[in-house]
Order: C-alpha cells, then sequence, then structure tokens
C-alpha cells in the first residue's frame, strides 16, 4: 500500500506524468463513443453519426500514438528529436482529424442534425461541459508552463475534445429551447461550427510551424 501512495503522489506531483496517466481512461471513453457512433451510423445509415465516428478513431489514434511515441522517447538515444518528430506527426494527424471534423459540423449546419438529450440530462451535459471546456483549458496553460512538447498536445487533444462537446451542446440546447429550422438556429450552429474548426486548424498549423522551427534549431 506504501508503494502505491507513493506512485500516486508521485503522479499528482508531476504535471507530465499526471497528463499521460489520465490520458488511458480517456482513450477507454473514446473506443466507447466509435462503437455507439458507429452502431448508431449503421442502423440510422446517417452520415454525421459516420464522420463523428471517424472522429473519435482520428483521436484515439491521436493519443494511443502519442502515449507510444512517449514510450520511444524513453528508450531514444536522440530524445530531443523523437519528441519533436511524435509533436509534429500529432498536428499532421490534427488536421486531418479538423477535415473530418468540418464534414460532420456541415451536415450539423445544413442538415439540421442535433444530439437530443432527454429531459433533464441536458442540464447536466451542459455542466459537465462547461466543467470539461474550463479544465482543459487551465490544463492547456499548465502544460505550456512544462515546456515539454508531448504534454502540451495530449492537452491540446483534450483542448479540441472539449471543443467538439460544447458545438455538440450549443445544437441541443438551440433544438430544446429554439426552433432549429429557423434563420438564427443556422446562423448560430454555422458561426459556432466555423470557429470551432478555424480554432483546431489554427492550433493544428502553428504546431506545424513550431514543430518545423525546432527541427531546424536542433540541426
Amino acid at each position: 500500500m506504501e508503494i502505491i501512495k507513493k506512485i500516486i503522489d508521485f503522479i499528482r506531483k508531476d504535471f507530465t506524468t499526471l497528463t499521460v496517466a489520465t490520458t488511458v481512461p480517456s482513450l477507454l471513453i473514446d473506443l466507447l463513443f466509435i462503437v455507439i457512433n458507429g452502431f448508431t451510423a449503421a442502423i440510422l445509415r446517417s452520415p454525421w453519426y459516420l464522420a463523428m465516428c471517424l472522429y473519435y478513431i482520428m483521436l484515439t489514434i491521436m493519443r494511443f500514438s502519442l502515449l507510444l511515441g512517449t514510450g520511444m522517447k524513453a528508450i531514444s538515444r536522440n530524445k530531443e528529436k523523437t519528441d519533436i518528430k511524435n509533436y509534429l506527426m500529432a498536428h499532421r494527424m490534427l488536421i486531418v482529424m479538423d477535415i473530418i471534423l468540418g464534414i460532420a459540423i456541415i451536415f450539423l449546419v445544413f442538415h439540421h442534425i442535433v444530439r437530443d438529450f432527454p429531459g433533464a440530462l441536458i442540464f447536466f451535459v451542459a455542466f459537465y461541459t462547461i466543467y470539461k471546456v474550463t479544465l482543459s483549458l487551465i490544463n492547456l496553460s499548465k502544460a505550456h508552463k512544462t515546456n515539454s512538447l508531448t504534454t502540451i498536445t495530449l492537452r491540446k487533444i483534450g483542448n479540441v475534445d472539449a471543443l467538439v462537446s460544447l458545438l455538440i451542446l450549443e445544437s441541443a440546447l438551440m433544438n430544446r429551447f429554439g426552433d432549429r429550422w429557423s434563420t438564427y438556429a443556422f446562423m448560430t450552429n454555422l458561426f459556432c461550427g466555423l470557429a470551432v474548426w478555424a480554432i483546431i486548424l489554427g492550433m493544428a498549423v502553428w504546431g506545424l510551424h513550431k514543430a518545423k522551427r525546432l527541427k531546424k534549431e536542433l540541426q
């Protein structure tokens, strides 16, 4: 028990280790969403659910690749070079993910597809989403202080996940308390969808630029 307590205390104190450790349960949740969205896409023959299934597949691949990259870095002779390589690869995948997300946003906006939450569940989802977004921003800020590329990238992925959850919540609230066929709903969904898509694209492009700069400095 004493050994387990020491391990837990170490993980709590070291933010990079904490980030890597909390990525494992996130992977399991992503796998669950892959199954749910894939099954729903097959039953309803819905392109939107298929796009969301592909989005979660990309999210899972990114997280798993970074965890694998962390292990590769540990045994690598040139740790800095491996770290930059993992960082570059992750942001390339982030662009692919943003393209898939863009397709899902098109269906959300132009085909009025929404995810409905029955009864009071929508309020629980709303509070959880706000908490998720707030926590992801705090964690990203902490990650930048560590100067660890792996930690920053994993927290960026958490940021992306939170933004997508916020977009889904916005469309669900619009559907529950407004008219999803109205011009106002269309414009709101369009603006929010474009904002989320543009933020993720900006994160990916900035990451690629930073990776290339670090790679050049290393040579």
